[in-house]
C-alpha cells in the first residue's frame, strides 16, 4: 500500500533520474527556468518544499509529458501484481486502477487550470504540458483561453 511519503520521495528520486535521462543537469535546467543555482537540488534533497507547478516546468524542460512521469512514477511506487494476479484479471487493469489513473488524469486538468487562472502561467505552456485531445476541464480544453 502506498503513502503520501512514498508517493512524495519517489516524485524526488523520478525527477532527479529523468533529468539524467534526458541529457539534463539540474544546474541545465535551473538556467533554463532562470532559477537560483541551488533550488532544484535543495527541493529535490527536500530542504525545500517541492511544489507540483515546479515538478511540471521541469518536465516541460527536459521534454517530458507529465502523463509519462506520472504513469511511471505510479509503477513505481505501485509495482505490477504478480503474474498470476494479472492473468486472473484478463492481463487488463482492475477497474479500480483505471478509475484512479482517471482520477489523477483530471486532478492534472484542475491543477492545470489553476497555474493559468491564478499564477500567470501562460495557457498555451499548460497546453504543451497536458494532452490537448482530452484535457477538458469545465468543457473547455485545459490549454486555451
Amino acid at each position: 500500500m502506498s503513502t503520501p511519503d512514498l508517493w512524495t520521495t519517489g516524485v524526488k528520486v523520478l525527477l532527479k533520474a529523468v533529468i539524467r535521462e534526458r541529457g539534463f543537469t539540474q544546474l541545465k535546467v535551473q538556467a533554463e527556468l532562470g532559477w537560483g543555482r541551488s533550488y532544484i537540488s535543495q527541493a529535490l534533497n527536500g530542504s525545500k518544499a517541492l511544489r507540483f507547478d515546479v515538478v511540471l516546468k521541469i518536465l516541460f524542460v527536459v521534454g517530458m509529458e507529465p502523463t509519462e512521469f506520472f504513469a511511471r512514477l505510479s509503477r513505481q511506487v505501485n509495482p505490477e501484481p504478480p503474474s498470476e494476479e494479472r492473468a486472473e484479471a484478463g492481463g487488463r487493469l482492475p477497474s479500480e486502477d483505471l478509475c484512479q489513473l482517471a482520477e489523477l488524469k483530471q486532478g492534472l486538468i484542475v491543477v492545470a487550470r489553476f497555474l493559468v487562472d491564478h499564477h500567470g502561467l501562460p495557457a498555451n505552456d499548460v497546453g504543451a504540458l497536458l494532452d490537448r485531445k482530452s484535457a477538458t476541464a469545465g468543457g473547455r480544453k485545459a490549454g486555451t483561453e
